[in-house]
């Protein structure tokens, strides 16, 4: 097994050298050019079409473009989804570099398009992730939740499930390296800032299936952001009652740089829940990106992260009503101890870029991405549960209290240190009608733990479990254990773009390998695509392929610390079709997309989800599917700024072999998921803007603790929440004359101050009866921001 990697690079390398041979030969005459929208923005993934042979090429990037004609005056059509077909005549005596430009169709601003690239990727325009930028979480993510097949019922988190799947299984990359989550989160309070900073972003590209073998082997999402390096001097000023960030970008001589420094701290939000106490979340982020060019065919590219989140806790009490109409319940409880958490990780990534020709690339990549998690607390609570309305006392009994009196004592000291080294070959070369793509990886990780917690529960002077007068302990966890192993990844795809019968059709076809020496595992995922653009703007898509996502490390451990090894790579097919055309006419048009998926599951690790913790049950093995669909309606629902609804439905089950309880719905089983984003602004005066966002789910599956999956499980509320944002541009006359802009901002989260539940506390009384109290997530707040830039 270990020669394969072996033969893989070189085969990869061989392929690189005899592409870039065969490209180096070239007719004389070459139209190059560029195209770019309205605003002067570059446009990737065009189709530059020569009308006459009905041969193609598409736009880079950067909206550069190359094409060898034959004839010296010919007719050059460019073609892009939501935009209006552009033609030109072209006289190669007098013109060789050509300059075009597109228009938006009626809708001015379709916010997420299709990009024609055959990847499977959603193109995410930047004017809605600024727009997105001021939520709880705020940024990237909170744009991605608003789109169908994604969900959350966390305001404070920046994790997300897509179609069933769970928070491991989507891929993150910023400029081409892939970043790393945490391990230790146990709830959105202690997250902090997105790994994305969204005043650096240029583009994002994000796929809720069916993606290309370019992308990684998670089973769910892949997300692709590229931050900003351009000549363009910029710099840009935010503040709010959630923190500060700065902003700046631009280019000296042969150095371009982009760098974001971030502040956030999550007190204001923290102290209107339940559990009150003394919060102390303190979270900040530098981020920067610079690029050196060496030449006209080389350049050093570096990125940088660093990132710390601290969350201190000193609760106090709790005060909980829950129940319902008929039997309403009191949870009080009263604290003493502390909680004590610390998050650091950085990336380090430094990459040379080599352009041997307009039509070509090679990038090798060396990138580090470095972990350090702890978190300590003992923390003991006595608690009173009895009928709501009903005074609580100390001295009633258990009959007359319900639950009665009881306390319980929970300790954690966990630490994990993680290391993952990575080198990275990738190259790309096109012709005139396709684009390929290949690429090595090598990863080499580390990781340590050394981690302790359990809990005591007493009820009335009795301590459980209980165990002839002795005290135990219950959920005891212990880990000491260290994992060194390297992986092994390569992929090969091949894009083909070209016109039949009024049609344009984009496919791409690749195979993905990789291979871990810990498990001692090999895998091979193939994958396909097709993307036709039938006529009036109506398009079909289809896709499928493998997908396998060996385990990481939070996979092999069970719920008391058991290390179980013998695992292997989980695996889930995915077959798409999906549909999408204009509805309506005039400015009012907007587009409707309608997506079918279906995802095979095999050999699935199970799993309980407690908040944003997810806690694998490695024991056991189970297959399952998942399976729905996605609609979105956009566009315009007021002129000149776009709106859009989604909605989806889907169905996720799995059979744990040997359990004989068949199959049971997985945790991600969300049935229906509705957002609608809503933008406007006052008649005549768009200095004035509003925006509001609707979020409903229905609840998940979730069990007691300590329990094993069976057909006895319980379901959450539904998840309800109203957002809404206003926003003046304070920007005068003499300031836009120096290209300075100024907003300030108003917000209202939760609107209607709905009670969301995100997991549950448990209690337990002298018979070991276990109680379920709901943990509300935040309630309505209020924001100011001013964002200022120039």
């Amino acid at each position: 097994m270990s020669t394969i990697p072996i033969r893989l690079t070189l085969l990869s390398v061989l392929l690189c050298f005899t592409s870039l041979m065969g490209y180096a030969q070239h007719p004389s005459k070459k139209l190059k050019g560029i195209v770019h929208d309205l605003q002067g923005k570059p446009m990737g993934g065009v189709q530059v079409i020569y009308l006459y042979k009905q041969k193609a090429v598409v736009t880079q990037d950067n909206g550069s473009f190359e094409m060898t004609l034959p004839v010296d005056t010919c007719t050059i059509e460019f073609r892009y989804f939501s935009f209006k077909k552009r033609r030109y005549l072209i006289d190669m005596q007098k013109m060789a570099y050509l300059k075009g430009v597109l228009e938006p169709l009626e809708i001015l601003e379709v916010h997420v398009t299709g990009d024609r690239n055959a990847s499977s990727m959603q193109r995410i325009e930047l004017s809605s992730v600024k727009m997105m930028d001021h939520g709880p979480s705020g940024g990237v993510e909170s744009l991605l939740k608003t789109q169908p097949g994604v969900n959350s019922r966390n305001e404070l988190s920046n994790q997300y499930t897509v179609r069933g799947g769970n928070y491991d299984e989507n891929l993150l990359y910023i400029n081409g390296i892939q970043i790393y989550k945490s391990l230790l989160f146990r709830s959105g309070k202690q997250e902090g800032l997105s790994s994305i900073n969204p005043l650096m972003v240029d583009r994002v590209q994000f796929s809720t299936g069916g993606f290309s073998a370019k992308y990684g082997d998670k089973l769910s999402s892949a997300l692709n952001v590229s931050y900003r390096l351009n000549d363009t001097l910029k710099t840009t000023l935010k503040a709010s009652m959630l923190g500060m960030s700065a902003h700046t970008q631009g280019t000296l001589n042969k150095f371009s740089y982009n760098i974001g420094a971030r502040y956030k701290t999550t007190t204001y939000l923290l102290s209107d829940m339940d559990e009150k106490g003394n919060y102390e979340p303190l979270f900040y982020d530098f981020q920067g990106v610079f690029r050196y060019s060496l030449g006209e065919k080389f350049s050093l590219e570096y990125l940088f992260f660093l990132s710390r989140s601290d969350y201190s806790f000193k609760p106090e009490s709790r005060d909980t009503r829950f129940g319902t109409l008929q039997n309403p319940l009191h949870f009080k409880i009263y604290y003493d101890g502390q909680e004590k958490d610390q998050f650091l990780n950085y990336t380090n990534a430094l990459k040379l870029i080599w352009t041997p020709t307009s039509n070509s690339e090679v990038v090798f990549a060396g990138s580090q991405w470095i972990d350090k998690e702890r978190i300590r607390y003992d923390i003991m609570g006595q608690y009173y549960l009895q009928k709501a309305g009903e005074q609580i006392s100390q001295n009633i009994s258990d009959n007359n209290n319900h639950a009665g009196v009881g306390s319980d004592f929970k300790h954690s000291n966990e630490k994990v240190d993680v290391r993952i080294d990575a080198l990275q070959l990738d190259f790309k070369v096109f012709n005139d009608y396709h684009r390929f793509q290949a690429g090595v990886k090598f990863e080499k990780e580390y990781i340590y733990e050394d981690s302790r917690r359990w809990a005591v529960y007493d009820s009335s002077g009795y301590f459980l479990p209980d165990n002839n007068d002795v005290i135990s302990v219950e959920s005891t966890y212990t880990m000491k254990n260290d994992i060194d192993s390297k992986r092994y990844q390569g992929y090969i795809t091949e894009s083909l773009f070209f016109p039949i019968g009024g049609m344009d059709l984009a496919m791409n076809v690749g195979l993905r390998y990789q291979y871990c020496d810990y498990l001692n595992e090999g895998t091979w995922s193939p994958r396909a695509s097709l993307n036709i653009a039938l006529n009036d703007n109506k398009n079909l898509r289809l896709a499928w392929g493998i997908y396998q996502q060996m385990p990481f490390y939070q996979e092999f451990k069970s719920m008391n610390g058991t290390f179980v090894e013998h695992l292997s790579a989980q695996k889930s097919t995915h077959y798409i079709v999906g549909y999408s055309q204009p509805l309506g006419e005039g400015r009012r048009k907007m587009i409707l997309s309608i997506e079918a998926y279906y995802k095979k599951l095999q050999n699935m690790i199970p799993y309980l989800l407690d908040n944003v913790y997810i806690q694998y049950l490695p024991e056991y093995v189970s297959n399952g599917y998942t399976k729905g669909i996605d609609m979105k309606l956009v566009g315009e629902f007021v002129p000149g700024v776009d709106s859009w609804i989604s909605m989806s439905y889907l169905k996720s089950e799995e059979d744990i072999e040997g359990d004989l309880y068949g199959y049971i719905p997985r945790p991600s089983d969300e049935r229906l998921n509705l957002n609608l984003f809503y933008q406007d602004y006052l008649p005549g005066n768009r200095l004035f803007k509003m925006r509001m966002l609707f979020y409903y789910s229905t609840g998940v599956p979730f069990y007691a603790p300590q329990a094993i999956k069976t057909d006895n499980y319980f379901r959450m509320p539904s998840y309800k929440r109203i957002d809404i944002g206003f926003s003046r541009s304070l920007t005068s006359r003499r300031m836009k004359q120096k290209g300075a802009d100024l907003w300030v901002g108003f917000d209202i989260f939760n609107l209607f101050d709905m009670s969301n539940t995100i997991s549950y506390y448990w209690i337990k009384d002298i018979h070991a009866n276990q109680y379920a109290v709901p943990n509300y997530m935040t309630g309505r707040r209020f924001n100011v921001s001013m964002t200022l830039s120039f």
